[in-house]
């Protein structure tokens, strides 16, 4: 099978220009870049050459200032042709004219890449090879990653998903879609591509903890084969996180302090009521003994007599500062549970804005906006 094809080059400056035209195998270098070499050499594993089989015109070519060459050439696929891909690029390199003068210039070069897949027994495999975070603690809601995806088939192969990011109650907090938009590009056998994912999160106090970033990419050409990876990271913000916990440290300590002088007014009152003097001990405090105060409060506000002695109506400024403990231990009760719905409303909170951008070798894509929904 042949198949011939044509390569347009447009000289763009005034000047002539003399270009040398061929065709070299390619490899990636296991990063994002890509090597040439000669026909003739070895590349790794020597089934995967293409140059070989690639007829380009011979000698230099000349383009004049404006002008543009159009390069034919032609693919002739052994019959004997190993199955699985093979590459090669069509390199147009600019020449350097020579003369009796010193002469300092750059010689530059443009390639058109080819990639052939010759039908047969083919394997498609591959795997990612490592996905993890830049840094585990983060003290903002962001993170980078490092995705590397590693072809061990014998063909190229081009994977494409999605990376999920979850807080630790499982909402979803960010999505980097890694598809044509933010592509890895071909992966050629038994060679690595890396990409850099980049996640700003929403900044939220209460949505922090640890977080996780699931990485799933199909590929094959129907797409039917998955790779999966998990990784973890901790959003952690150091100075808030020292608030939070010194408020919960007095807070707690308050209530305890409250609970204790309660209970201690509750013993007293049950005593009391007994009238057993100092022989009356109180083996166990029971729900009716710490109902004991509410009632006696209650009485207060409306007056009451115990034994013929009437005890007059207390007013509202005696009454709250008879009864300021119990109405501290109760505001921070109420605070407490707003404080507790409040967390709970925002790390449940289904819709989070946040930024993306994807690094593929030297090329950044624009940190895009996006809307995390579930």
């Amino acid at each position: 099978a042949s198949w011939s094809i044509v390569v347009k080059f447009s000289n763009g400056s005034r000047e002539p220009l003399q270009v040398n035209i061929g065709a070299h195998n390619f490899r990636t270098d296991g990063a994002s870049g890509i090597t040439f070499d000669p026909p003739s050499a070895e590349i790794g594993t020597h089934s995967y050459e293409l140059a070989s089989w690639v007829t380009v015109p011979d000698g230099v070519q000349t383009i004049r200032g404006g002008e543009t060459l159009i390069v034919p050439f032609t693919i002739k696929v052994p019959d004997n042709a190993e199955p699985g891909g093979h590459y090669a690029g069509i390199v147009i390199a600019s020449e350097l004219e020579s003369g009796n003068d010193a002469i300092v210039g750059v010689t530059s070069a443009l390639s058109s890449l080819l990639l052939v897949r010759v039908s047969g027994e083919t394997n498609e495999a591959g795997f990612i090879r490592d996905f993890s975070a830049e840094h585990i603690f983060n003290d903002r809601q962001e993170a980078s990653f490092l995705l590397e995806f590693k072809n061990t088939g014998n063909v190229h192969i081009e994977p494409a998903g999605v990376v999920t990011i979850t807080n630790m109650f499982g909402r979803e907090r960010g999505r980097i879609y890694i598809d044509s938009t933010n592509s890895m590009g071909h992966i050629l056998p038994f060679s690595t591509k890396k990409l850099k994912l980049e996640w700003y999160g929403e900044d939220n106090f209460f949505d922090i903890g640890p977080y996780k970033a699931l990485a799933t990419l199909h590929y094959g050409e129907s797409g039917e084969k998955v790779a999966y990876y998990r990784s973890y990271f901790f959003v952690f913000p150091l100075i808030p996180v020292l608030v939070m916990t010194i408020f919960l440290y007095f807070f707690v300590r308050i209530l305890r302090i409250s609970a204790r002088k309660y209970i201690r007014r509750a013993l007293l009152l049950e005593a009391s009521e007994r009238k057993e003097g100092s022989h009356h001990k109180v083996h166990s405090l029971t729900l009716k003994m710490l109902e004991q105060p509410l009632r006696v409060g209650a009485l207060d506000l409306v007056g009451y007599s115990v034994g013929g002695k009437r005890h007059h109506r207390m007013s509202m400024h005696a009454f709250f500062k008879k009864y300021k403990l119990f109405f501290t231990y109760l505001a921070l009760i109420v605070i407490g549970f707003v404080c507790i719905g409040y967390y709970l409303a925002q790390v449940f909170k289904a819709e989070r804005e946040f930024q993306i951008s994807v690094t593929r070798g030297d090329q950044k894509s624009q940190i895009i906006p996006q809307k995390s929904i579930r």
